[in-house]
């Protein structure tokens, strides 16, 4: 049986890690605490992997310099998520735990203070993760906005959504945006990779029937 190419497969590990995100950005859990996690885990490595062969495709016909730039941004902040995401869920699963310190607190507040302290990591690991993150997507924005092949307005909105998700995160650091008052446009940068991937899956299916 012929095995699908590796960029279809790609193609629908991406779909998958980012629907998996938007589930849970949007607090839809459909499956057990334990899977959510390993879920949840394997976003990272799962796009890392889709960021390489992204590369791969738009390499022969993109900017080479910048392309790989913008790659390299990607693949660290992706690594970043990972291990936001670990620390985070680390934090959360400790909140409860039980403290052994002699202290006239009550117990209750030993524990709020304690979580306060330690949440400020991933707080500061989720503003570096958007750091890297958005400026791989403006600089891959840019890629297609100048790529021949037609992707003007998919180039621009990478561009528009990369700048404002950082701006709004450096801005109201180290909270988040959504937690400031402001919109979080993480799952709107989760929705334009899935209309990316559909669009390039769809010039790369056009260009095999043409050369047929």
């Amino acid at each position: 049986m012929k095995r699908p190419p590796w960029g279809t497969m790609a193609s629908v590990l991406g779909v998958a890690a980012i629907l998996v995100y938007l589930l849970l950005a949007f607090g839809i859990a459909p499956v057990s605490e334990r899977l959510t996690l390993v879920l949840a885990f394997a976003i990272g490595p799962a796009i890392m992997a889709v960021m390489l062969e992204l590369y791969h495709g738009l390499a022969p016909t993109h900017d080479g310099r910048l392309l790989r730039t913008a790659t390299v941004f990607l693949l660290l902040g992706f690594a970043m998520l990972t291990t936001m995401i670990v620390v985070q869920q680390a934090v959360f699963m400790g909140r409860e735990a039980n403290f052994f310190v002699e202290t006239e607190l009550p117990a209750e507040e030993v524990r709020r203070y304690a979580f306060m302290g330690v949440n400020m990591v991933q707080l500061g690991l989720d503003v570096t993760f958007d750091i890297f993150y958005c400026v791989g997507l403006i600089l891959l924005g840019i890629v297609l906005y100048r790529s021949p092949e037609g992707h003007k307005l998919i180039g621009a909105a990478g561009i528009v959504l990369g700048a404002g998700l950082l701006a709004f995160n450096v801005w109201t650091f180290p909270m988040p945006p959504a937690e400031a008052g402001l919109v979080d446009l993480g799952p709107a940068t989760a929705v334009w990779w899935l209309v990316f991937i559909v669009s390039a899956n769809r010039r790369r299916r056009t260009v095999a029937d043409e050369t047929r």
